[in-house]
């Protein structure tokens, strides 16, 4: 998988892109998604489940 695939993924589960685009809006420094957001849009997609 790819960096790319691995973005899409995290971003096709609905909170995980709206917490990206309002993280971006209040420009915090350092600020990241990390480990449960990352990992159970992966894990549902790879067991065929919605990404949310």
């Amino acid at each position: 998988m790819t960096e790319a695939e691995f973005l899409a993924i995290a971003r096709s589960n609905p909170v995980n892109a709206e917490l990206e685009r309002r993280l971006r809006r209040i420009d915090l420094p350092q600020c990241h998604l990390v480990a449960g957001c990352l990992f159970q849009a992966l894990w549902n997609t790879r067991s065929d489940r919605a990404p949310g």
